[in-house]
């Protein structure tokens, strides 16, 4: 496991990227980029995976032109974003959510060049993600977890980013109206909350 110190200045809630093996691949694959290369990289992962620390680290990187959700911008956009990266002779990463045969691109150049794009997907959090961001954020909102909550939810916590995220701010809410650490017993009545009934 890895931890890189992002700038403050990031639309994230936290400012380390954290580089576990569901990861590590696209970490390696920046970190390969030679300073004359000129590379295109499409990042595809969900809501809170990370996509937007990685666009930040890339950025630092390599000088990289970063845009994040170009699924969800207009085709122009796009395209002068491209055009850009082209002519200051600079590598250009986009995230996305979806794959680009998604995103109702009516542009032909655009499209093929997209399409020509190298595609970097983020897995699904592993036990250790799992871990080091209910750890981090708890963390940051200054709320501590019992070993034994921390382990159950490595355990049994649904291997998705959105419902990862919204576990641990229902663990902050609950931490701060009881000030207290978050025990065992909370953890799985959120668990049970969230649909969540196979915890043996």
């Amino acid at each position: 496991m890895r931890q890189i110190p992002l700038p403050l200045d990031n639309d994230e809630k936290h400012n380390d990227l954290i580089i576990t093996a569901c990861n590590q691949h696209i970490y390696d694959r920046i970190t390969a980029i030679e300073k004359a290369d000129r590379v295109q990289l499409l990042i595809l992962g969900d809501d809170k995976s990370g996509k937007n620390l990685f666009g930040r680290y890339f950025e630092q990187y390599c000088d990289g032109i970063y845009i994040k959700d170009a699924d969800q911008l207009h085709d122009n956009k796009l395209f002068f974003a491209w055009n850009k990266a082209h002519e200051e002779g600079r590598s250009l990463m986009m995230s996305a959510a979806h794959e680009p045969s998604r995103w109702g691109i009516a542009l032909p150049d655009l499209k093929s060049r997209i399409a020509s794009m190298e595609l970097l997907q983020i897995g699904p959090p592993d036990d250790e993600l799992i871990i080091e961001l209910i750890m981090q954020k708890l963390s940051l909102a200054d709320v501590a977890i019992s070993p034994k909550a921390l382990s159950y939810c490595q355990k049994r916590l649904e291997r998705d980013y959105p419902f990862l995220d919204h576990f641990i701010l229902q663990c902050i809410t609950i931490a701060k109206e009881q000030n207290r650490a978050i025990k065992l017993d909370d953890v799985k009545s959120l668990l049970i909350a969230n649909g969540q009934h196979n915890l043996l």
